[in-house]
């Protein structure tokens, strides 16, 4: 079904996402954790030095504000991504399964009077299978 044109390359995203990609994976790794530690450390240690003063605390709360807004777009578009690529990934095993429900395909773009009513059907299975494995004695 999917073939190699319907599929984009990395080389074919834009720069956006592959800039948040790549600061996905450098945030991720302990040398990211150090550096944060380290900024704390040389703000704290610089504050005797400026009389912490209030230029000083504006300095560090701007651009530590500035970092986590950043940050915050970035992790957000990863996540969308990858929550869209797992979404696809189920779409695609419920769509191969015939087994399967076929509505619950794209479940998550669905109003949510249908999801809950989907909850609702999944809860009442959950507590007939809960019935049918519970030892006899406990009932």
């Amino acid at each position: 079904m999917a073939s190699a044109s319907v599929l984009q390359s990395e080389s074919a995203t834009g720069f956006f996402p592959r800039l948040a990609r790549w600061c996905e994976q450098q945030v991720s790794r302990p040398g990211a954790s150090v550096a944060a530690i380290a900024f704390v450390v040389l703000w704290f240690v610089s504050g005797p030095l400026y009389g912490w003063s209030n230029a000083w605390q504006l300095i560090v709360n701007t651009t530590s504000s500035i970092i986590t807004l950043v940050m915050v777009f970035l992790i957000q578009h990863t996540q969308r991504r990858d929550t869209q690529a797992i979404q696809l990934k189920l779409d695609e095993l419920i769509r191969v399964n015939s087994e399967a429900r076929n509505e619950l395909i794209s479940l998550e773009a669905k109003p949510e009077t249908a999801v809950e009513e989907i909850r609702e059907a999944f809860d009442e299975l959950r507590e007939e299978v809960e019935d049918e494995v519970r030892p006899r004695g406990c009932r």
